[in-house]
C-alpha cells in the first residue's frame, strides 16, 4: 500500500510540474510574442528605457546582496546584545529575537531581546523587496522554464516575512507563530531550489550548484523542525535561513558581474 501511495504521489507531482511548465510557457509567450508583447515592444526598445532597465537590474542586484549581508550582520548584533548573548545561536530560534519586551507567550513574559525592532526591520525589508529582486534573478540568470512556480514560492516567502513582524502582538500563541515562520523559511528554500533548477548557463554553474545544495539542505532542515522538533531546532532553522541569505548575496553578485 505504501508503494502504491508513493507511486501515485510521484505521478501527481509529475503531472503538476508539467502543468506548471505549460502555463509558464503560455504566459511567457503572451508577454513576449502575444498581444501584450506586440503592444509594449516599441516602448521597451526605446534607448532611454533600455538604459533605465540596465540601471534597475544593477540596483536590484545590489539590493539583493545587501539584504543578505544586512540580515546576517543584524542577527549577529541582536544575538550579541540579547539575554544569552552569542549562545542564543544554539539555544533560541530566530523568531524569539523579534519578540518585544513584555510580550506574553504561552503565559510567560518575554524579556529576551532588547533589539527586537532591528530584527523586525530586517524581516520587513525581506518581505518588501525579496520577490522583486528574485524576479530580476529569474529574468537575468535563468532559462525561465519553471519561473511561475519559482515566483509563487518567492511570493509566499515575501508575504511570510512581512507577516511575521506584524504578528508580534502583546499576547500570542508561540506554537502557531513557529509553524508560520517555519513555512515561510520552507518557501524561501524552495524558491532558491527552483532558481537553481532553472539556471543552466555554464558560467553560472557555481551558483546553480550552491542553490541546489543549499536549497535541498534548507528544505530538509525545516521539515525536521516541523515534524521532529528537538534541541537542535534553533541550529537547523538558522541553517535554512542562512542558505537563503547567502544565496541572496551570491545571486546579487552574479547579476552585477553579468552587467
Amino acid at each position: 500500500m505504501k508503494t502504491d501511495f508513493a507511486g501515485k504521489a510521484v505521478a501527481f507531482l509529475r503531472i503538476f510540474a508539467n502543468k506548471i511548465v505549460e502555463i509558464s510557457r503560455q504566459l511567457q509567450e503572451f508577454f513576449h510574442n502575444g498581444s501584450f508583447g506586440v503592444a509594449v515592444y516599441p516602448f521597451f526598445m526605446h534607448p532611454l528605457i533600455r538604459g533605465s532597465g540596465r540601471f534597475v537590474v544593477i540596483l536590484l542586484a545590489a539590493l539583493l546582496s545587501f539584504m543578505g549581508v544586512f540580515y546576517l550582520f543584524a542577527e549577529f548584533v541582536v544575538n550579541l546584545f540579547s539575554e544569552s548573548s552569542l549562545i542564543s545561536y544554539i539555544r533560541h530560534t530566530v523568531l524569539e529575537l523579534l519578540i518585544p519586551f513584555g510580550t506574553i507567550i504561552d503565559g510567560k513574559t518575554n524579556t529576551f531581546s532588547p533589539l527586537s525592532q532591528v530584527m523586525n526591520a530586517v524581516f520587513s525589508l525581506q518581505g518588501l523587496a525579496f520577490v522583486i529582486a528574485y524576479l530580476a534573478v529569474i529574468v537575468q540568470l535563468s532559462r525561465r522554464k519553471y519561473w511561475l512556480l519559482a515566483l509563487i514560492f518567492a511570493a509566499f516567502f515575501s508575504i511570510g516575512m512581512s507577516l511575521i513582524p506584524s504578528s508580534q502582538a502583546k499576547i500570542t500563541a508561540g506554537g502557531l507563530q513557529n509553524l508560520g515562520a517555519s513555512l515561510t523559511y520552507l518557501f524561501g528554500n524552495l524558491a532558491i531550489l527552483m532558481a537553481g533548477i532553472d539556471i543552466v548557463k555554464p558560467q553560472l554553474l557555481w551558483l546553480r550548484r550552491f542553490a541546489l545544495q543549499a536549497g535541498t539542505i534548507g528544505v530538509l532542515c525545516i521539515l525536521v523542525t516541523i515534524f521532529l522538533p528537538n534541541i537542535l531546532t534553533p541550529i537547523l532553522e538558522r541553517v535554512a535561513i542562512y542558505a537563503i541569505m547567502i544565496w541572496e548575496v551570491l545571486a546579487g553578485l552574479a547579476m552585477l558581474k553579468r552587467k
